[in-house]
């Protein structure tokens, strides 16, 4: 199991890296993929690109659902992995606006959706993969080392691009280094993919397969028997997917709407997501021992009661005061990711889990990759920070609602 969830968790932690940069390098993209004589309108149509490719997350969630349900969990996000490497390369090489016109933006938008495809199918590939090779006692755990991944991967993200700000001028950083972290990013997918080709099928699929050679259809059970864990996995993780993009567009948002410098804002995120990344464990930990449905409560309960406190710190405009809001921002994505990603596992049985995962984390993540963008027209249009707390909180109150219907408070194995 701790080699599984080693290779599983680097793997995908080289794959949100790729998927990500993206968000942490929207002033950059803006500027080089679209005409400046509106930068903020630039920064919404980067935005949007960026929302393009969480659309395309479902499209690839049930294409590679289906193939990893029949056909095997290993093979189907070996396949993805190698998505994400060429697609993310490709970024760090494609020309810009002043060069090519519309056609470099067009470009970035096709390549943004072959990005979204591939990490469709990532995650949901990961999660089932993880799960049915742990067992439910410390299922929490071992999920939570895999989460931990993403978070260092954002981190590693987040840090290369710190100090491509601190080492270059803004305008080697505008013409050419921006695209660093496109170029490491293919290379890493690569390391990621030779890594994954060392690790064995699931037990719980390989247990079905010999007992079910015949595929059920997949979809119509989905929709015929397990609607209300549809729906139950959508509201649950809505929340937290929307609270982790807004993180990855806090550097712009930061920036254009409350005046912080770049850096000033890098460093701050970089602490935090080190930050998440040490304390994920201890959650994943936690949630095995007081039940994931406990612990995801208090903590959507207490955000929903305390957002206001929290957004407050950033109107102080002192940089302690950013440091301790990403802490506490974390913080509150750190307690609730490790919950949702073995509750997604645990509401779907082994015959349909890849696709009913794929479903419900895809959807809820194509709906959280408009967060940056609803929350930079928040803020263009009212200039009140105070939107976009009650935004947050009716996302809390949702996935409270969710996390109540759920009827029980320890899970079992996996059926």
């Amino acid at each position: 199991m701790k080699k599984v969830t080693l290779i599983t968790s680097i793997g995908a932690g080289l794959e949100y890296y790729d998927f990500v940069i993206y968000a942490l390098l929207a002033t950059y993209l803006s500027k080089n993929f679209f005409p400046q004589t509106d930068p903020s309108l630039a920064l919404l149509q980067t935005f949007g690109i960026f929302a393009v490719g969480y659309i395309a997350r479902p499209l690839g969630g049930v294409l590679f659902g289906l193939l990893g349900d029949r056909r095997g969990r290993k093979n189907t996000f070996l396949i993805a992995i190698i998505l994400m490497a060429v697609a993310t390369f490709t970024i760090g090489i494609l020309p810009n606006y002043s060069q090519i016109g519309w056609i470099a933006s067009l470009c970035l938008l096709s390549l943004r959706l072959i990005q979204g495809v591939a990490f469709g199918a990532e995650l949901p590939g990961a999660i089932t993969f993880l799960s049915e090779h742990t067992h439910h006692y410390n299922r929490g755990l071992h999920a939570s080392f895999m989460v931990a991944s993403l978070s260092l991967g954002a981190t590693v993200g987040s840090l290369l691009i710190m100090l491509l700000t601190y080492l270059l001028t803004p305008t080697q950083m505008f013409v050419w280094g921006w695209r660093i972290p496109f170029l490491l990013g293919g290379v890493l997918a690569i390391i990621g993919y030779w890594l994954r080709r060392k690790t064995q099928e699931t037990p719980h699929f390989m247990s079905y397969k010999q007992t079910n050679p015949h595929p059920v259809a997949i979809i119509t059970t989905l929709l015929n028997y397990h609607r209300k864990s549809l729906c139950q996995g959508l509201g649950i993780m809505l929340f937290t997917a929307c609270f982790i993009i807004f993180a990855l567009g806090l550097p712009a948002y930061l920036h254009e709407y409350l005046g912080y410098e770049l850096s000033e804002v890098y460093s701050a995120n970089t602490l935090g997501l080190l930050w998440s990344t040490l304390v994920l464990p201890l959650f994943g930990l936690l949630s095995d021992r007081i039940g994931r449905k406990l612990q995801l409560i208090v903590t959507t309960l207490l955000f929903a009661l305390t957002s206001p406190l929290l957004f407050q710190l950033l109107s102080l405009h002192h940089p302690i005061a950013l440091i301790g809001f990403m802490l506490c921002y974390q913080t509150i994505i750190a307690a609730t990711a490790a919950c949702y990603i073995p509750l997604l596992a645990e509401l779907f049985p082994t015959p349909v889990r890849y696709t009913g995962i794929a479903l419900c984390y895809n959807i809820g993540g194509s709906l959280s990759g408009f967060t940056p963008l609803i929350v930079n027209s928040i803020m263009r249009y009212t200039g009140q920070t105070l939107w976009v707390v009650l935004f947050f909180s009716l996302l809390a109150l949702i996935t409270l609602v969710a996390a109540i219907s759920l009827d029980y408070r320890h899970q079992g194995e996996l059926s």
